[in-house]
């Protein structure tokens, strides 16, 4: 990476009041944080240029956090992608990681 490229964390969340409150949590910690409400407002501005990682919530309308994943690893996306969700299951973790997430212990 070169001195220009700036580490970012994308938080995409459709529920505003999480979106915010996580913004303003990275944003504590000095981290530079940028945030869609919605999958499909993510995917719109994505680039290649983007460096960091992904904040992505599970569950959403339209397009979801998996179907998001998805179209990212269609198009090669290299950024990491972290999954949140105030109502996920052992399936849904499953279904991740063999579409390519990491489990985190």
């Amino acid at each position: 990476m070169s001195g220009s490229e700036t580490q970012s964390v994308y938080v995409v969340d459709d529920d505003p009041v999480v979106l915010d409150a996580i913004a303003e949590l990275l944003q504590s910690v000095e981290l530079n944080t940028h945030t869609y409400a919605s999958a499909q407002q993510f995917f719109d501005a994505y680039n290649d240029d983007m460096s960091g990682c992904l904040l992505l919530d599970i569950r959403m309308p339209d397009m979801n956090g998996m179907e998001l994943q998805k179209r990212l690893s269609g198009i090669n996306a290299k950024l990491p992608i972290i999954f949140i969700s105030g109502h996920a299951d052992v399936s849904l973790a499953v279904r991740a990681m063999r579409e390519g997430a990491d489990p985190v212990f």
